[in-house]
This record gives structure tokens, sequence and C-alpha cells, in this order.
């Protein structure tokens, strides 16, 4: 699910950044690696952009990815959802790099855009801690149930995604009464333990959560306290209610976790 990667590049990425990535996608068993660079305009442009590009591509060679490279001219977001869709890629990744505040504002997040736009996994590398050793990753799933469980359960029982730990979470809203909030906890201390069972024979542990309070907010904190190296979250596109709520932490946990970032669309 995971062997061919789409891999845009704006060349603020390091060297060092590049390398971390390409650990990383050997982890996600990545065989292929189509490397992007989108340009406003000018041949000579684009010309340059190949050049490193073809310079990057060696490093992934180097590693024993397949790989080839590809300039286009355009708005970047929707040039690379639609370099993913002609070269039939299984997902994209980005190598982040923050923003302020300020920058979001006036000039926005390609890394956001692709995330709304796209229909294939998007992961958001982070520099956080060097690549995950023999014994794997440590995964922190942030699961809504019936909204997501079904899009994202297919990558978390891939070979790609085998780790030491899985951590599920679920954020919810506090029932309005008492009864009605004993039942709720029952139902999703229940829901957890079934996804636990699902995903047992990927993880050497599984373990669960259950929160109440802001999604991004708390994942973020359950994120850092458990160590993990990715946070799993997937992306609703319905226009209102949780859907809302699940779509808008889709694209903005990549701005708030410290970890890297797998969003699942859905299907």
């Amino acid at each position: 699910m995971f062997e061919h990667a789409l891999f845009p590049l704006n060349f603020n990425e390091t060297t060092s950044r590049i390398e971390e990535m390409l650990a990383y996608l050997s982890l996600f068993g990545t065989r292929k690696i189509t490397f992007l660079h989108v340009v406003e305009f000018g041949v000579a442009a684009a010309g340059r952009a190949e050049k490193r590009l073809w310079r990057v591509s060696d490093r992934a060679a180097a590693r024993g990815f397949e790989s080839r490279v590809l300039v286009r001219n355009g708005s970047a977001a929707n040039e690379i959802v639609r370099v993913s869709e002609e070269e039939a890629a299984d997902f994209i990744v980005f190598s982040w790099k923050r923003k302020t505040w300020i920058q979001r504002s006036i000039l926005g997040s390609t890394t956001r855009d692709v995330i709304r736009l796209a229909d294939l996994p998007v992961f958001v590398h982070k520099h956080n801690r060097p690549a995950p050793g023999e014994e794997g990753m440590t995964v922190l799933y942030a699961t809504a149930f019936k909204a997501t469980d079904a899009d994202v359960a297919p990558y978390l029982c891939s070979p790609g995604l085998s780790g030491h730990r899985l951590r599920l979470m679920h954020v919810g809203e506090r029932a309005p009464d008492p009864a009605a909030e004993r039942a709720r906890l029952s139902e999703v201390e229940s829901s957890l333990e079934r996804l636990a069972g699902e995903f047992s024979d990927n993880f050497d542990e599984t373990d669960e959560t259950a929160t109440v309070g802001n999604p991004r907010r708390e994942i973020v904190r359950e994120a850092r306290r458990v160590g993990a190296d990715v946070v799993i979250v997937g992306k609703s596109d319905a226009p209102a209610g949780l859907g809302a709520v699940l779509g808008s932490t889709a694209e903005e946990l990549p701005h708030s976790a410290r970890c890297s970032v797998l969003i699942i669309p859905r299907r």
C-alpha cells in the first residue's frame, strides 16, 4: 500500500532531511519514488530544477529505490494532486518545514491544500528523532470509529506500518447526563478493544485510551506522552458535524504535532 511515493520538493529541504525521509520510506516498504518540483514559470528555472531533482534521485537510487523526476508548471497543490493521479502513486510525502502563523495566513500552506484536495494518503515527515530501529515504529491512531476505521484499517494491517506499539485513541464529547455518559464510555471501550484485536498481529503491543476534549490538542498531547513516531488520522469529507471536526483536525495536525503524521482519506 506504500509501494509508490510521490515526493514533491521545493528545494528548501536539506540533504539530511531528505536522507531521513528516505529512511522512513524504506521502513514503509516503498520501492518507487517520483520526485516532483512545480515551477511557476521559466524554461531556465525548469531546467535547473530538473538537475537538482536528478541529484536527489541519485541518492534514492543508492538506497535501492526505483525513481524518476518530473518538473511541472502551475499551482503547486493542484499539480501535486494531478501528478499523483497520473503516476498512480500510492501516497504523497512531504518533508515538513514549519511556517509562522503569519506566513500561513499570507502565503497559505501547500501541504494543507494537498491534504484537503488529494484522494491519496499524505505522509508529513517531521524531524523529531532518528528513524525507528529494527523494533519498528510506535504508532498512535486517533480513531473516530465508524467514520474512518474502514478506510484506515487496511493501512494499519499492512507490513509497511508494522511496529513495536500501537496506541489507539478516541477523543469524544461528554454525554449530557451521567447515564448517557456511562453508556457512551462503555461503547467507546468496546470499540477500542475490538480495534486492538483487529490490529494486534501487526504490532508487538496494543493499548487504548479515551478522553474528552479538543481532538487536535488531545492527539498532540498523547503523541508526545507516548513518544509516537507517527500519528495516523482519517480524513472525513462530510460537510458538517463530526466530519467537519475530523477534516479540520487532519489539515491542522501536521502544524501541531511534533512527530510525523499520516492522513488517510475516505475511500
